[in-house]
C-alpha cells in the first residue's frame, strides 16, 4: 500500500468514525450509511478490553519496586541454596572452593552484567504511569530472559554433569542475582512513599 493510499484509507476511516461516534452520542442520524471498515483493519470490541482492564493488577511505582526487588533477591537466594545443597554429598576440600568461587563469578557477573539489568528495570518501572500493570514491571525482553533461565535451570538440574560444576552455575547465578537486586532495593528505599 503506498503512501497515499494509506492516508486515504486513515482519512476514510477516521470519518467512519466520527459519523458512529455522533450518532452513539445522539447528535446525527446519518448513520444509515455504510460504515463498514476494510476487512484489513482490525476491530475490536470494547467491551472485553474494559472488562480485562478492570481485572489488571495495578500497583504504584514504589509497590513494582519492590516486588522486582523481592523477586530478584528471592530468585538468587534459591538458586545459592540450591547449588549449596547439590554438593551435600562431595568432600569438604572441594565443595569450599567451588561455593567460594561461584559466588566471586556471581559479584563479578552481577557487577558488569546483571547491575545493567537491573538499572534498566528501575527505569523502565520509572517511566510507566504513577499506577500501572504489576506484571509489567518488568520488560518482554526481561520476561523472555527469566524464561531463559528456568529453562536453563531445569536443563542443568537433569544434565548428567558433576555435582561440583552444577554447584558452581547455580551458585554463580543465585549470587548474581541477589547481589544485583541491591539496585532494586536502593530504588524502593529512595523511592518517595507516596503511595502504600
Amino acid at each position: 500500500m503506498t503512501p497515499k493510499e494509506y492516508d486515504q484509507l486513515f482519512i476514510k476511516v477516521a470519518a467512519q468514525e466520527d459519523k458512529r461516534v455522533r450518532y452513539c452520542e445522539g447528535r446525527s442520524s446519518d448513520f444509515a450509511q455504510d460504515l463498514t471498515l476494510p476487512r484489513s483493519l482490525p476491530i475490536t470490541p470494547h467491551m472485553p478490553s474494559r472488562f480485562l482492564d478492570r481485572l489488571t493488577p495495578r500497583a504504584y511505582p514504589r509497590t513494582r519496586l519492590l516486588t522486582a526487588a523481592i523477586v530478584w533477591a528471592t530468585v538468587g537466594f534459591f538458586l545459592t541454596v540450591k547449588g549449596v545443597y547439590l554438593s551435600r554429598e562431595g568432600s569438604l576440600a572441594i565443595v569450599a572452593p567451588v561455593i567460594l568461587i561461584g559466588l566471586l563469578l556471581g559479584m563479578v557477573k552481577g557487577r558488569f552484567i546483571l547491575d545493567r539489568v537491573a538499572a534498566k528495570i528501575i527505569l523502565h518501572i520509572g517511566a510507566k504511569p504513577t499506577r500501572a500493570c504489576l506484571g509489567g514491571l518488568f520488560s518482554v525482553r526481561n520476561w523472555l530472559l527469566i524464561a531463559v533461565m528456568i529453562i536453563f535451570g531445569r536443563t542443568l538440574s537433569v544434565l548428567p554433569i558433576e555435582a561440583g560444576i552444577k554447584t558452581g552455575l547455580y551458585v554463580m547465578v543465585g549470587s548474581g542475582l541477589a547481589y544485583s537486586s541491591r539496585l532494586l532495593w536502593r530504588a524502593w528505599k529512595n523511592s518517595a512513599a507516596k503511595t502504600p
